[in-house]
């Protein structure tokens, strides 16, 4: 019965890592600065707006206590992420193989085609400027791969073709 009372604490305990690259971290404590310093300008506003006595009816008091509960939302969310991260550190010596970080230039087999994707956490991802998670399919199919290596990727509407040209560390 020990053991599974400690089983159970040990797996509770266990918090698994958010992977994110170096410039992702960054942004993160970047976003924690300046949530930090709207914290204080809230609490000021607040303070102000609790001036007026009637709070029943004290729109602007509400609405910075709203406001403050939502940074204050974040700023846990921030820091648990941070808390957990495990930060890429890749650099330019590391593009022999696909990894976080990377930026990656494919060639589509079917139609010549160019694409560049830089591979991020899921916290990172931007598809409009080809940053995509490093566990969504076309990612899964990129890591751990070379330069000159070929890969298929299922999706639904078939499988699509690539050649690596080129890793680079960006």
């Amino acid at each position: 019965m020990a053991s599974r009372k400690s089983a159970t604490r040990t797996s509770q305990n266990a918090v698994e890592k958010i992977p994110m690259t170096a410039s992702g971290y960054k942004k993160l404590e970047d976003e924690l600065g300046i949530l930090k310093v709207k914290r204080i300008a809230v609490i000021e506003e607040m303070r102000l707006a609790a001036l007026d006595k009637d709070m029943r009816e004290n729109a602007p008091y509400h609405a910075a206590k709203e406001q403050r509960g939502q940074i204050e939302g974040r700023i846990k969310e921030i820091e648990h992420e941070l808390k957990h991260a495990e930060v890429s550190e890749y650099t330019d010596n590391n593009t022999s193989k696909v990894n976080m970080g990377n930026t990656v230039k494919l060639r589509d087999l079917k139609n010549g085609e160019q694409c560049i994707y830089t591979l991020v956490s899921p916290k990172e991802i931007e598809p409009l400027k080809g940053r995509i998670s490093a566990s969504s399919p076309i990612g899964k199919a990129l890591f751990n791969r070379s330069k000159g290596d070929n890969i298929e990727i299922e999706v639904p509407s078939g499988t699509l073709q690539y050649v690596i040209e080129d890793i680079s560390f960006k």
